[in-house]
């Protein structure tokens, strides 16, 4: 958020009156805001606007319509902080996000000499099944970064981002414990840069 905004201000602006203009983007499918919870998390919230292919994405670059987002993004963004990242999703526990209560986002780092294809590979293959078999997570989603972007040496921000879904924190607090993630730790640990992780606990809040 800007830093002269107190977070009320913040969140109303971004839920109720930015919409007005993200909704009018061409070919856009999807819009959801997840709003942070805590004053001390590192981040303020996370948007996804979603669309039917790269191509459908692309067509926006020079039209009005986003000249009028980052326009109003002004308003209450402090846009030197703001981090976008292009990803396809993978669903892995296909939840109704509508019925959960709780809702946790990961922001992940590789390790540097992990590939992006490894990466990709073992956090959806390996790492996803054993989230997949834990009857406490109601929906669990890894969207992970283009690897067209990788091109030229170049680095995201982030290398993933999960996003898990929980009946509520009873529901929360057992997945934690449960049996099926016990070897998680071991295997994250050889793809992921485990200090530079972000963990966002959010209120979701579907625009479209």
């Amino acid at each position: 958020k800007r830093p002269d905004l107190d977070p009320g201000a913040f969140f109303d602006y971004w839920r109720n009156k930015h919409p007005a203009v993200v909704t009018q983007l061409p070919g856009l499918r999807q819009y959801v805001q997840s709003h942070s919870k805590t004053s001390d998390a590192p981040w303020d919230g996370m948007a996804e606007v979603w669309f039917d292919s790269i191509d459908d994405m692309r067509r926006n670059a020079d039209c009005e319509e986003l000249d009028r987002v980052r326009e109003d993004e002004r308003n209450f963004i402090d846009g030197n902080s703001m981090q976008s990242l292009i990803c396809e999703e993978h669903v892995i526990v296909d939840g109704d996000p509508g019925e959960a209560t709780v809702k946790i986002i990961i922001l992940v780092p590789k390790l540097a000499d992990v590939t992006a294809e490894k990466f990709q590979t073992v956090y959806r293959d390996e790492i996803g099944p054993m989230v997949q078999a834990n009857p406490f997570v109601h929906r669990y989603v890894q969207a992970h970064c283009r690897l067209g972007f990788y091109r030229g040496d170049r680095k995201p921000v982030f290398d993933a981002i999960s996003a898990l879904w929980f009946a509520d924190t009873d529901a929360q607090q057992q997945a934690f414990t449960h049996e099926s993630l016990a070897p998680a730790p071991a295997m994250e640990a050889t793809i992921m840069d485990n200090p530079g992780i972000g963990f966002m606990a959010v209120n979701e809040h579907r625009i479209i």
